[in-house]
């Protein structure tokens, strides 16, 4: 329920309940779904886990519709690797406008930091690209996101210092457009940055690198 135990704005029912320790998973039989005291949904049998570990599997779908683009379905593939790494395929269709497949690899290569590197593209059809005179038919790129302290530190006395990346490249700026069914395009001027400092006592280096598309 609802975080008031005493008084919950929303509830579940049910005649009978059972808890597999095992798998963890609750199996609850006619459910039903109360708001406040007002009995809204019913289900005859309604299960879900409760482990928090991360698993290999199907994360939440995102569907949508537009006049031009057709029918949209993206569908995450999330794989769960060791405890330093993971993967998320997003491959997707737009009945009207084409296909496309977006990959993601997380990671932490140390104690100090975490990364990410994607990339992917999206095919337009035929008539799709030429009715609406695209550049490219095809929209592909890469991004690369990390993060880290202690890159240097460790090996050098009484120092701090920190590393950033944040680096995007692509064809053109459909490649971001198409990660996500959304209506709100993004600018055209796309910038990268590497950043990375390096301090001791009362000396500061610094470097700043910036990329515009």
């Amino acid at each position: 329920s609802s975080c008031n135990v005493m008084d919950p704005d929303w509830k579940i029912g049910f005649t009978k309940g059972t808890y597999n320790k095992k798998s963890s998973f609750v199996n609850v039989y006619n459910a039903l779904f109360y708001a406040k005291d007002i009995p809204v949904f019913y289900l005859p049998y309604f299960g879900f886990s409760t482990d928090k570990t991360r698993r290999t599997g199907l994360l939440r779908p995102y569907i949508g519709y537009s006049k031009t683009e057709g029918t949209f379905y993206l569908q995450p593939i999330y794989v769960a690797g060791y405890v330093d790494w993971d993967l998320e395929f997003h491959p997707q269709i737009r009945t009207n406008r084409g296909e496309g497949l977006h990959t993601t690899f997380r990671f932490s290569d140390s104690l100090y930091s975490n990364g990410s590197i994607k990339f992917g593209g999206f095919k337009e059809k035929q008539k799709y690209y030429q009715e609406y005179n695209l550049k490219n038919q095809n929209h592909t790129g890469f991004e690369i996101n990390y993060e880290r302290t202690k890159l240097l530190s460790d090996q050098l006395k009484d120092t701090e210092d920190g590393l950033l990346i944040d680096f995007t490249y692509l064809n053109d700026i459909d490649y971001l457009n198409t990660q996500k069914n959304s209506a709100k395009g993004r600018s055209k001027l796309v910038t990268s940055k590497i950043n990375y400092y390096l301090k001791r006592k009362n000396d500061y280096i610094g470097l700043y690198f910036k990329y515009f598309i």
